[in-house]
Formats: structure tokens, sequence, C-alpha cells
């Protein structure tokens, strides 16, 4: 399943860097985005021993992309996120696609603040190693969740964008008859893109 994000997530992001040349010239807008960051899991499915060994704090990376008229209220927003972490004898991964609608407020001169709500289809993965757990090898299912996430970037020369972004979220995957992956916890990520 995880594949078939990456190829959709890579079609989408040709499509509006091809498409930024003809909407450049038109009533359009939009930005694009890659993120890196952190994300805490606060749920029961994360086991905390030693700071080195939390699967609860994995690691982030991404793209966020929003685009709409310049006469809209409000844009129009995918992404694709991917987070990870490695410890015990697990690796644990999730890869989010994201769906929702993003508003954006110039607060001074290329200083931006905005909020977005969105939904998320998630594919889950859990490698175990060790030949001593029941689910010993690897499990993986699909699930969703909702969002919220808000930040705040300058964009540079009316084209590049610099910013931060914090985030909530409240989802779930499933991985086998008697197991799920609880994803609720919170984000925080920078990022640096491009606005036309």
């Amino acid at each position: 399943m995880r594949k078939y994000f990456v190829i959709l997530s890579l079609s989408l992001g040709f499509t509006l860097i091809g498409s930024n040349s003809c909407w450049a010239d038109s009533d359009w807008t939009g930005n694009i985005n890659l993120l890196y960051g952190m994300r805490t899991l606060t749920g029961d499915s994360w086991p905390v021993e030693t700071s080195d060994k939390d699967l609860s704090k994995q690691n982030l990376i991404g793209f966020n992309a929003d685009f709409g008229k310049k006469s809209w209220p409000i844009n129009i927003a995918i992404g694709l996120i991917r987070s990870s972490k490695n410890a015990y004898n697990y690796e644990v991964s999730t890869t989010e696609l994201k769906f929702g609608i993003k508003k954006i407020w110039m607060t001074s001169a290329n200083i931006h603040t905005y909020l977005g709500v969105e939904g998320a289809f998630i594919n889950a993965e859990e490698k175990n190693s060790s030949i001593m757990n029941e689910y010993y090898g690897t499990l993986s299912g699909n699930g969703h969740s909702i969002g919220l996430n808000g930040g705040l970037y300058w964009t540079l020369a009316n084209h590049f964008n610099l910013g931060v972004e914090l985030g909530f979220l409240l989802g779930k995957a499933n991985l086998a008859p008697n197991e799920s992956m609880d994803l609720t916890g919170t984000q925080m990520a920078l990022f640096f893109g491009y606005h036309w």
C-alpha cells in the first residue's frame, strides 16, 4: 500500500510544479513545502523506557501543498507525511496521504499565518526482529486520522517560503485482529518551499 501512496504523491507533486508556469499568470495561487520535524504520539501503543528507546517520538518528513483562486477565502490542501522510529527490536512507521482545507492570513509584508483542517488515509507498519514476540516479522495495515495544524512562514523574494508548523493528530490503524496502532499525538516541523 505504501508504494501507491508514494506514486500518487509524486504525481501530485509533478502536477503542481508543472502547472506553476500557467498558474503564475492567472488568478491562482498556492504553495508547495518540504517538512522535517518530530512527532510525539501519546496513545497506549508506545512503550517508553529511555529517551533513545522511545517509540512514541518519531522523525517526520514529507510535503504539504495548497492551492486556490486568489478570490477564494480558503485553499485546498494536500500532503504526504511519513514518520518512523527504530528502537528495541522494532521499527515502526506510518505514511499518510492528507486532504483538507487551509486558511492563510498575511499579517505583514511577506509574513503569513495559517490554520488548516485535514483528514488522512494511513498505512502503518511494524517490524519486529525478536523471535520471542507473538508477532515476529512485519505487520502492516490501514487506518485514518483527522488533524488540525497551524503555522507561520516568511516568503522571501515573493516566491520562497521558510516557516514552522505545529499540529495535532487523532487517528488509528489496524495491524492485526487484536492489535492496532494509536496515532494520537502532536507534531512540530520546519519547512521550506515555493510560493506562486
